[in-house]
């Protein structure tokens, strides 16, 4: 009895949402979700998930129901396909097993490559965290020379993301107010509320601007181009110095750290040039849906 309270406290506790520390400044890792975020795989996901409908028996998801499933949380989708809930974890395997097949069809999302390529060369720290398989992610990453992240994460769980963003903390030795992470559904808000890591929802992907904002994310985007404004005109002084010496040794040519630091100060990414005086969003004072 006394082992079974304990196991049952345990499991309150990680599922209570943690008290965030006041962010200071952007932040040093960027965590990306694959699955519509950075990857188109809106329309093979609908066609699998019918396909597996016959097979493990609930409802297939018709064309006169997208709009109002992407309005519905995780666990009200599940619900109103009437999804078996001591299956979903095979069920989701089989989904990746079913995408890996059309993998090399699956297109990037309009404006990501640029958005991914210039966060890196500012020197953010990227990753990944996805419910789709590594090999997957792989194939498509190369396929689109999009071998950016320094890491990919994967986990079979729908609901699996809260473990595997607090395995990436210990992992890689990061605090959690120094962590962003993108995505596109209202699960990701969810797992990132119940770390307390900061969590940018994008409407580009599954679920629908007005249920994200309904999570209250810190900050909602849409479109590619937003996200890398903010990120980039925010970027560490000490990161965007370290990003151009890794340049300037790629190209062979040696500069002082304090030319290379005076460059970074007054020169403005490739399609980013702003007014000086224009305001600029704050990763300390924006917050998308909640009032200030």
């Amino acid at each position: 009895m006394r082992r079974f309270a304990r196991y049952v406290l345990k499991r309150s506790r990680l599922r209570r949402p943690r008290h965030r520390a006041q962010p200071t400044g952007p932040p040093k890792l960027v965590i990306f979700d694959f699955d519509g975020t950075i990857a188109d795989t809106f329309d093979a996901g609908v066609v699998i998930l019918n396909k597996l409908a016959g097979e493990f028996g609930f409802r297939p998801l018709h064309p006169q129901d997208l709009e109002k499933a992407r309005d519905m949380r995780t666990h009200q989708l599940v619900r109103f396909l009437g999804v078996p809930a001591r299956k979903m974890s095979r069920i989701a395997r089989r989904g990746s097993e079913e995408l890996h097949s059309c993998i090399d069809a699956i297109q990037p999302l309009c404006g990501m490559p640029e958005a991914l390529r210039e966060l890196r060369r500012v020197g953010y720290s990227l990753g990944i965290i996805t419910s789709n398989t590594e090999l997957n992610v792989q194939i498509f990453l190369r396929n689109h020379g999009l071998e950016l992240f320094e890491f990919i994460r994967c986990s079979s769980k729908l609901l699996g993301k809260a473990r595997m963003i607090r395995s990436v903390i210990r992992r890689q030795h990061v605090h959690a107010v120094d962590i962003l992470f993108v995505g596109d559904e209202t699960r990701d808000i969810e797992a990132c509320q119940r770390v307390g890591i900061r969590i940018a929802a994008v409407t580009w992907g599954y679920n629908s601007r007005r249920s994200l904002v309904a999570m209250k994310p810190d900050f909602v985007f849409d479109d590619p181009q937003e996200l890398v404004s903010l990120l980039a005109r925010q970027v560490a002084p000490e990161q965007e110095v370290t990003a151009t010496q890794t340049e300037i040794a790629a190209s062979g040519t040696a500069k002082p750290a304090s030319a290379a630091a005076t460059e970074s100060a007054t020169s403005t990414p490739a399609g980013l040039a702003h007014d000086a005086k224009e305001s600029t969003p704050s990763f300390q004072l924006q917050r998308e849906g909640r009032a200030s």
